[in-house]
């Protein structure tokens, strides 16, 4: 089991036209960013993501960095974190928190109500064809009962590990079991554990979860590996029959390493603060929109 998630839909970032068609319920992803990261474990995850097109990922940075710029000038939107894959094919993943689905339509509001913004963009969406081969969009709900440990400071986060689990219908229960039976492993023997879980609701197959764990390196993933190795040591024949049951409700596991791309995340200055990793160069102000003539 691993996890942890960022505040992790680019909302308005695709399509506005087919966004119409997504409306309160995409809009959340792609927005912008006066707001601080979360603090604890939002309630739900909003997830966009782009499959990129082969040779195409220095453009795709150079186009997308500026889009998020763009969302940037917008108030009181909240963040989104930008992850990029390590492993597997080209992808990129926009991950934003929310308390709620309805949380969707004052982000809506917000974003809609940006005249700069919904001028550019259709200029920005025609662009972006060109990099994207797919795109997937999905939201979870966070599941307390299975995660562990205290909610991390993402802004010290630069390197996740997510792992997805597919689980046969009706086996969701066993998959439960098998979750909080690990988690109680690491507190028998008072190992660290810091993960998030996330129960797809809509846009993937079946019952799907998502397990997230963050570190501020890749010397986090040894230890996070040897203290999975240390828990499993020595299990009782309750626990093995648990982890038997729960892997035989899996029809699908996926684990892949992703890095944080700081340009590419949506969060305003403000948040970014003084830290090289997060800091942009200086961007001239916006020039305010006038009025149409009648």
């Amino acid at each position: 089991m691993r996890c942890d998630t960022p505040s992790p839909l680019r909302s308005l970032v695709r399509p506005l036209s087919t966004a119409v068609l997504l409306s309160a319920v995409f809009l959340p992803l792609r927005a912008a960013a006066q707001v601080a990261l979360p603090s604890q474990a939002p309630a739900v995850l909003s997830v966009f993501c782009e499959s990129l097109r082969p040779g195409t990922a220095p453009d795709y940075d150079s186009h997308n960095v500026g889009w998020s710029r763009q969302l940037e000038q917008i108030k009181d939107a909240p963040p989104q974190i930008a992850l990029r894959r390590m492993t597997g094919p080209q992808e990129v993943c926009y991950l934003s928190g929310q308390g709620s689905f309805a949380a969707g339509d004052t982000t809506e509001k917000i974003i809609m109500g940006d005249a700069a913004y919904t001028r550019a963009l259709p200029n920005l969406e025609r662009k972006n064809t060109a990099y994207v081969s797919g795109t997937r969009a999905m939201y979870g709900m966070y599941r307390g009962d299975l995660a562990a440990g205290n909610y991390p400071d993402l802004m010290k986060r630069r390197v996740y590990m997510w792992t997805e689990f597919r689980v046969r219908p009706g086996a969701e229960e066993a998959f439960d079991n098998g979750a909080k039976t690990y988690r109680a492993l690491f507190a028998r023997k008072q190992l660290p554990a810091e993960w998030r879980v996330y129960q797809v609701v809509a846009g993937a197959q079946g019952a799907t979860y998502w397990v997230f764990e963050s570190f501020p390196d890749l010397s986090g993933m040894d230890k996070g590996m040897a203290d999975g190795m240390k828990a499993t040591e020595g299990l009782t024949e309750a626990e093995r029959s648990a982890f038997r049951t729960f892997n035989e409700a899996l029809t699908f596991v996926r684990t892949d390493m992703w890095r944080v791309s700081s340009g590419l995340t949506v969060m305003n200055a403000a948040v970014r603060g003084d830290d090289p990793f997060w800091k942009r160069p200086s961007l001239a102000p916006r020039v305010a929109a006038k009025p149409k003539t009648p």
